[in-house]
């Protein structure tokens, strides 16, 4: 009964804390907005004497090293028409990382609920990125394997033992 309070509280936690960054970032981003429209100028993670990575030019264009990779980025999946693919490996990639670090703090760990998910991760979302990003149609046939180990990772979380050489 402890430990199910204990994962109670938080989760709860966790959703609260979700809850506020969701809102405090959405109040900060419209105010930095504003700061970097009226200042004309945006530096996000740049040290003094360093090309900043984005930044509003004496055009009022965006610039800078981050911007236009990701605008180049942006090019070669509307030429390849993959953005809808790149999206899905970007979804899959970031719902089952989250579920990777749920998984790494469970004890008894579930080690083979985690190695699926982790292979399944790098085989699916690889498997399209590298689709998106060179439009080599056959790699279309392995992401399913991706899928394969994803949804096994999934019953094995679900309804596997867990590890019995893990510490509890």
């Amino acid at each position: 009964m402890h430990k199910l309070f204990f994962w109670k509280m938080t989760l709860a936690k966790l959703v609260g804390l979700l809850s506020m960054v969701i809102l405090v970032t959405g109040a900060q981003a419209q105010s930095k907005y504003d700061k970097v429209l009226q200042e004309k100028k945006l530096v996000v993670g740049a040290q003094e004497g360093t090309a900043p990575y984005g930044f509003v030019n004496d055009k009022g264009e965006l610039d800078g090293w981050a911007y236009e990779l990701s605008k180049s980025l942006h090019a070669v999946l509307e030429k390849n028409a993959r953005l809808a693919t790149w999206e899905t490996a970007v979804l899959y990639h970031l719902t089952h990382a989250v579920v990777l670090f749920i998984i790494a703090t469970l004890r008894p760990l579930r080690a083979t609920a985690f190695w699926l998910m982790l292979t399944g991760i790098a085989i699916f979302s690889g498997t399209l990125y590298v689709l998106a990003l060179t439009n080599v149609k056959w790699l279309g046939a392995i992401t399913p394997i991706g899928g394969v180990c994803l949804l096994a990772g999934w019953l094995a979380l679900g309804f596997g033992k867990p590890d019995s050489k893990s510490a509890t």
